[in-house]
């Protein structure tokens, strides 16, 4: 298991859609409803985290998920 990166330093983004700032977080909720073959499946959802910018509208609700690796 991998540690989340660090927030990028000084950096700041805005909202493509609300113009807002966007805010990094290392522990963006999602909402997963995959199978293990990637088929969605309504019975299987789950909660996984993943790094993103999130805009800090929450009428919004635009995120940007980070790759990490």
């Amino acid at each position: 298991m991998s540690l989340p990166r660090r927030a990028p330093d000084r950096e700041t983004r805005r909202c493509p859609r609300c113009q807002a700032a966007l805010v990094w977080t290392p522990h963006s909720a999602v909402l997963s409803g995959e199978t293990a073959g990637g088929t969605p499946d309504p019975f299987k959802d789950r909660l996984r985290y993943e790094a993103a910018w999130v805009c800090e509208n929450a009428r919004c609700g635009y995120r940007e998920p980070v790759d990490v690796s």
